[in-house]
């Protein structure tokens, strides 16, 4: 499925993955695409992924806008991923921004598969009782690469609750920036520098996220979420690919 918008999807039935968009089975490929507004009711019980839930490892979610979906916003049982719920497949190039959820994983909530440049950014929780608003990975298995996990807040909006593992192997997460250093090799605590975040501008400006990725074989040819070439001269962190190169500073 391509170039589709499903927007404010509604569910009260109770053990349900998927709210907006569900990949099981054999899988399948959602690509440029939207998910937003949708609703998983506080009437289901024990309901993941709130806009998308991909519970096949051949299920691909690629350069999606993911925003401003629901799971569940006053219910205390086990719910996960306000944005995404995934136990398998891929999620790349991704923007994930403004979801909610009851406790952990707003944002993502990862019991396996790949999560890879995407910005997960803007994500809370209904409760106090949240640790990790941005991504919440469980699974051994989980491959975390080149994403920005950034301005993720707890229930008051003004502190940062972005990361929070059950289990993890820290040879899968990599090349990552969060507010605070996460395990793993080249993982960064630095401020990404946003164009226009205030505006949902969250294309890079001159912060080491900017070349600050890992190279993978899917990037030779690959665009980022607006249409650029997705690698100039190395790989950019988060959704977006920086267009304009660095500088050079002559002394004469």
């Amino acid at each position: 499925v391509s170039n589709l918008t499903c927007a404010a999807a509604r569910l009260g039935q109770e053990q349900w993955c998927g709210c907006g968009v569900l990949i099981e089975g054999a899988g399948g490929t959602l690509v440029d695409c939207r998910v937003t507004g949708s609703v998983c009711k506080d009437t289901g019980w024990h309901n993941k992924g709130g806009g998308v839930a991909v519970t096949s490892s051949g299920g691909v979610v690629r350069r999606c806008i993911i925003d401003n979906n629901t799971l569940n916003v006053n219910r205390t049982s086990q719910h996960s991923g306000g944005g995404v719920y995934m136990t398998g497949g891929t999620l790349r190039g991704c923007l994930i921004t403004g979801n909610r959820k009851y406790k952990d994983g707003s944002g993502v909530y990862a019991k396996g598969g790949t999560v890879e440049n995407c910005t997960i950014v803007g994500n809370a929780p209904s409760t106090v009782a949240a640790t990790a608003s941005g991504v919440y990975v469980e699974g051994a298995s989980t491959v975390f690469r080149n994403n920005i996990v950034w301005g993720n807040t707890d229930f008051s909006g003004k502190v940062a609750k972005d990361w929070s593992v059950g289990t993890l192997t820290e040879a899968n997460v990599y090349n990552n920036d969060c507010t605070t250093a996460i395990p793993g090799e080249n993982n960064l605590p630095v401020d990404p520098l946003f164009a226009a975040p205030a505006d949902g501008d969250y294309r890079l400006g001159f912060s080491d996220c900017v070349d600050g990725g890992a190279d993978q074989d899917w990037m030779t040819g690959a665009t980022d979420l607006v249409g650029n070439q997705r690698v100039l001269c190395k790989p950019d962190m988060g959704c977006y690919e920086n267009q304009t190169g660095g500088f050079s500073l002559i002394v004469r």
